[in-house]
């Protein structure tokens, strides 16, 4: 059976090590946000994939920097090792560590940990959503016009076309806004912070941990289209996608506005 303890055992040693090494960047090159990697991401997937590797060695493994490993396994680790690089290179801490299990199309395990924050998320299928052990519960808010949303344009590089969600979206809620750190804003649904996030060509391994969080909490997770996420299909994690995830009293009232993008 898969061990809760020691995947947040895995990740707080990420933890450190970013921590470590935060604020450590005396002159930042400035190129597309979405194209920034470091050392530290490298670094950090390597602690945690050699812990993942040596406990649970015929498990699939897909990681942000190194791709997939197929072994031929039901189960499949996914992990971005350092979710908002580009804040981390530039002393933002708005970053944090993502692993998640899937079996087959059903995530079962998630971690978002932001180490400079000192706030762990953990989520078990069937057994509820917890931020450092206190159990999480999605906002009561139904109104949009009371709601604050997160977005992000994930993978996509021209901002256009998230410029044209955002501008069908902020008319209609409280306010609109931008952490940087996509695990953060699916886990910020969970927590109740906020009541919905939305990204376009967004990765697997930037979200499938905080999916599992808002829904144990009580929230909902599916593609802009309605459909849910997890996609139904098999390697559904390869693929990018485009994503809602809410308190699930707003759901449908911002797919109604977005579907059509």
């Amino acid at each position: 059976m898969q061990s809760l303890t020691f995947l947040t055992q895995t990740a707080k040693k990420a933890g450190s090590y970013l921590l470590k090494h935060y604020k450590n960047y005396p002159y930042i090159e400035r190129g597309l946000a979405k194209e920034i990697s470091t050392k530290h991401d490298l670094a950090s997937e390597k602690i945690i994939l050699d812990a993942l590797e040596e406990k649970y060695p015929t498990y699939n493994l897909l990681s942000e920097e190194r791709g997939y490993t197929d072994r031929g396994s039901a189960y499949t680790w996914i992990v971005d090792p350092l979710d908002g690089s580009s804040n981390y290179v530039n002393g933002n801490p708005f970053f944090a560590i993502c692993i998640a299990l899937a079996h087959e199309n059903t995530l079962e395990m998630g971690v978002v940990y932001a180490p400079y924050l000192k706030e762990l998320y953990t989520a078990l299928r069937g057994q509820g959503a917890f931020m450092n052990k206190k159990r999480l519960q999605v906002s009561g808010y139904g109104d949009l016009s009371y709601a604050y949303l997160m977005s992000c344009g994930g993978g996509e590089k021209d901002n256009r076309r998230i410029a044209r969600l955002n501008a069908k979206i902020h008319p209609l809620v409280k306010d609109n806004r931008k952490l940087g750190s996509a695990a953060l804003e699916g886990a910020w649904v969970a927590s109740g912070r906020c009541e919905g996030y939305y990204s376009i060509h967004i990765n697997s391994w930037d979200i499938a941990a905080a999916a599992l969080l808002i829904e144990e909490a009580g929230g909902k997770a599916t593609c802009l289209d309605g459909s849910p996420w997890p996609q139904q299909k098999k390697q559904w994690f390869l693929k990018s996608s485009d994503i809602l995830f809410t308190n699930g009293k707003v759901h449908q009232s911002l797919l109604n506005v977005l579907s059509d993008e």
